[in-house]
């Protein structure tokens, strides 16, 4: 129950952006005896969200070891990889994790991410829709605002050719 309890605590200070309380949280969960995949790939998180992007590398990895089916560290893998130019890779790896978890909304939003660097603005307006439908406060939030908009500008791209360099 200790556990789940700060792991909960680790992924809420994330969230709301103490990326140091967090790491520290889940931290301790990783260095408590036999940690679970899970864990690892929050620690993860924490790691990428403080811009340790190798050790969190090394985190997700680790928990894939423990459990391939692990959603979070495919999802940050797709990050990674997506922040070395393996775009297609990463696309791979996140479609794994929306597979694994379709509830979980930052999933999608990867998804919607790399989808746009690709230039596939249809399937980016889409993955980040279905982001905003998974959030809570779709309505209200600065979040759901700015997907908003986001759609709206990938919309605009429908029937133009992307990256085109007129004459």
């Amino acid at each position: 129950v200790r556990r789940r309890a700060r792991a909960g605590l680790a992924l809420s200070l994330l969230r709301v952006g103490d990326f140091d309380a967090a790491r520290n949280q889940a931290e301790a969960l990783v260095k408590e005896p036999s940690p679970q995949a899970a864990l690892y790939s929050l620690y993860g998180d924490t790691l990428w969200a403080v811009g340790l992007f190798d050790e969190a590398e090394q985190a997700y990895d680790s928990a894939l070891g423990l459990d391939g089916g692990d959603a979070r560290a495919h999802n940050g893998r797709a990050r990674s990889l997506l922040a070395h130019s393996r775009a297609d890779e990463a696309m791979a790896e996140a479609g794994e994790a929306v597979t694994l978890a379709p509830r979980d909304a930052e999933f999608h939003h990867t998804a919607g991410v790399i989808h746009e660097r690709q230039h596939r603005y249809d399937e980016a307006a889409a993955a980040f829709a279905n982001y905003l439908n998974l959030l809570p406060d779709r309505d209200r939030s600065e979040k759901a605002l700015w997907t908003r908009a986001e759609i709206r500008f990938l919309d605009s791209f429908k029937g133009r050719t992307p990256v085109e360099v007129v004459g």
